[in-house]
């Protein structure tokens, strides 16, 4: 498969981070089709029927319930994502497929041009997937169980086949597409020269902490002011022209949780207290006689240079087994251990889960009865009913579980910020979701604050329903939300007074910042920045693509925002004749405002540099011309691919063509 991006290099990678980046427009007016009998329009004045738009589904689901392994990272991905996911962005392709999959109309259109023009991958490239993926393995049965099988019925292999094959079809169709765009020698010429651009400027900063003192307390028609403006944005939702600041006093989406407490020692010292010791040193004996060559101590480089790297192979010595038996002890109480925390976990969700299916049915508020008499008397909320599960547990188990009832509202952020469960990541699921945050996890799941059904795994956890369970180095958790509050504006101004008056004093006081930055470059039109009776930078040479300025404070993380303003300065310039440019700078985000001055501009291409710089100025034109001329977006629109083929609606018409958005204006001139 990479044989292609081998043969085409950074050029196809650079132009499919543009292809992925964008998001894809699918479904739209009049594709849609549905499920059943009946004819879905005519292709080439044949009729398309449910069966070849269900023939063309049944290829994409397969696809994705194929897994394979990743050459780079030794994980599965789906066969969808390893052909579509050029980027390493399984998210970006799993957009794709998603829908595809509810408008499976289109992937049939696609698939049908494709085909008729003659775009086929060579077989060696399908065989790839059953030779070099390490045995591919196949998903059996679906969610929330997942049971998943090497791939070794040569029927269901020759199936796969097909499917991948159809798929590589419609994506290298797709690849051939991008030839249209042409490059010219004098375009590249240009982006080349702005790429090994660079410049020095001067600049004085100004923080507006130091004209905090400055600023008078903000009245109440300023207070509301700000209020009205920002009241239903959420915090840190920075916007250049509408919100530099990142202002907003929404109310974040917050759930109350209450959770289990499973420590991993208390676990391992259970384990350890089921056998005395000479039977745990029999059964370590054992196991290190038929193992003992994994217990062996890697080898180390040897220290002086001199030595050669290699030594002539030798037949491994077997240690002591004294001098490796806390290995050994570990390595057979591990798998027991894990056992053990499975049981655990196990154990308090099948309560759970039993008790949750009971209620459910006209399960209405937070206190709910549980539904059976003869069950726990307490109500489906209550901490009593937990503990009552904690003390089965423990009973039950031989280890000490706690429970947490946490008695406020959290954020995603406030659950993050906890101990423990704070840093917890899924331990149980699906292969894409294991080592996700917790917390994560939690807010993209939960029903209440994901009503629709989206991508991915949303919309599925329910209120007093236990979350898949989640586990850092001490402990797993094992959690549930009790109570839902979404994201809503605040209800008064006075609920969030105390922040509106620090930002608009901070606002008040940047603005004086502003002032001093302006006065300093009308004194500098005499003589220079360098003049001022304050401290000035002076920077070195810099380009577009550097991290920082160099020159300005390291600890200042306000010289990573200059990077890009600093050097647009000299954006529309035809000489250096023009030189000195002085602008003043804001970063509202870092408080800061820089008076510069940019007095320096060179460009460098090394005869070394040259060629690799001109393959990635090609890369980049094409990606530009690529979504300037949006030719990504109306290749994928599901009117423009039934327009390609020539589809006909059941109703006679032909789908309009999608709109077109305008080219973007060239670059601007630069020596």
């Amino acid at each position: 498969m990479y044989r292609y991006f081998d043969k085409h290099g950074k050029k196809t990678l650079a132009i499919f981070g543009a292809f992925l980046m964008v998001a894809f427009l699918l479904p739209t007016s009049g594709l849609n089709c549905g499920h059943g009998g009946g004819t879905h329009g005519a292709l080439a004045g044949k009729p398309v029927n449910a069966a070849d738009i269900d023939a063309a589904k049944y290829r994409l689901e397969s696809l994705q319930n194929l897994l394979v392994t990743d050459p780079r990272s030794g994980q599965p991905e789906s066969a969808w994502d390893r052909i579509f996911g050029f980027t390493g962005d399984p998210a970006a392709a799993g957009r794709l497929y998603q829908q595809l999959n509810d408008n499976a109309l289109t992937w049939f259109l696609l698939v049908s041009e494709a085909r008729n023009a003659s775009s086929l991958p060579s077989e060696q490239e399908i065989d790839e997937f059953f030779t070099t993926q390490a045995n591919p393995q196949v998903i059996v049965q679906h969610r929330p169980t997942l049971i998943i099988k090497p791939l070794k019925n040569e029927s269901v292999i020759e199936d796969m086949r097909q499917s991948i094959r159809v798929a590589l079809s419609v994506r290298d169709h797709f690849i051939r597409s991008l030839s249209r765009v042409k490059i010219s020698q004098p375009m590249i010429e240009q982006v080349l020269a702005e790429r090994a651009q660079e410049v020095k400027a001067r600049l004085a900063i100004f923080n507006a902490d130091d004209y905090a003192a400055q600023v008078t307390e903000p009245t109440d028609d300023e207070l509301k002011v700000q209020f009205d403006a920002f009241a239903a944005t959420a915090p840190g939702a920075f916007d250049k022209r509408k919100n530099p600041f990142g202002f907003g006093y929404r109310v974040p989406d917050r759930v109350r949780v209450q959770y289990f407490v499973v420590p991993l020692a208390e676990i391992e010292a259970s384990v350890i207290k089921s056998k005395d010791a000479f039977a745990w040193e029999e059964d370590a004996r054992f196991y290190f006689d038929k193992n003992w060559s994994q217990f062996i101590p890697a080898k180390e480089d040897p220290i002086d240079a001199s030595q050669p790297a290699t030594q002539p192979a030798t037949a491994p010595v077997k240690p002591a087994f004294e001098s490796v038996s806390e290995q050994v002890y570990q390595a057979i109480r591990k798998p027991l251990i894990e056992s053990k925390r499975r049981v655990i976990v196990n154990q308090i969700n099948e309560a759970l889960n039993e008790d949750y299916v009971k209620a459910s049915k006209n399960l209405t508020a937070t206190t709910q009865q549980i539904a059976d008499a003869s069950a726990r008397e307490q109500k489906l909320g209550s901490y009593e009913y937990l503990l009552k599960i904690r003390d089965d547990v423990q009973r039950r188990q031989g280890v000490t579980v706690s429970v947490v009832n946490e008695g406020s509202l959290l954020s995603e952020n406030d659950l993050r910020g906890k101990p423990g469960i704070g840093l917890a990541t899924l331990v149980e699921g699906s292969v894409r979701d294991r080592g996700l945050s917790g917390a994560r996890y939690l807010f993209t799941n939960l029903k209440q604050l994901n009503p629709g059904t989206g991508i991915a795994a949303g919309g599925r956890l329910e209120l007093f329903q236990p979350a898949q369970a989640f586990a850092d180095d001490a402990a797993t958790y094992v959690l549930r939300v009790v109570e839902v509050d979404p994201s809503h504006a605040p209800q008064t101004l006075g609920d969030v007074r105390e922040q509106l008056i620090k930002d608009v004093r901070r606002k008040n006081a940047f603005a004086k910042a502003v002032e001093a930055a302006d006065a300093a470059l009308e004194k500098a039109k005499a003589s220079g920045l360098s003049s001022l009776n304050q401290v000035v930078y002076t920077t070195d040479w810099f380009g577009p693509n550097s991290m920082r300025v160099p020159g300005a404070p390291l600890t200042d993380p306000y010289a990573d925002l200059l990077v890009e303003p600093i050097f647009n300065l000299q954006r529309g310039m035809t000489s250096e004749a023009e030189l000195p440019r002085r602008e003043v700078i804001p970063a509202q985000r870092a408080d800061k405002v820089a008076a510069v001055e940019l007095f320096a501009i060179q460009t460098d291409v090394s005869t070394d540099s040259e060629a690799r710089m001109r393959l990635m100025a090609e890369s980049y034109l094409s990606s530009q011309e690529l979504q300037a001329a949006n030719v990504i977006q109306t290749w994928f629109n599901a009117d423009n691919i039934a327009t390609r083929v020539g589809y006909i609606r059941p109703d006679g018409s032909a789908p309009s063509k999608g709109d077109e958005r305008p080219r973007s204006p060239g670059s601007p001139f630069m020596p």
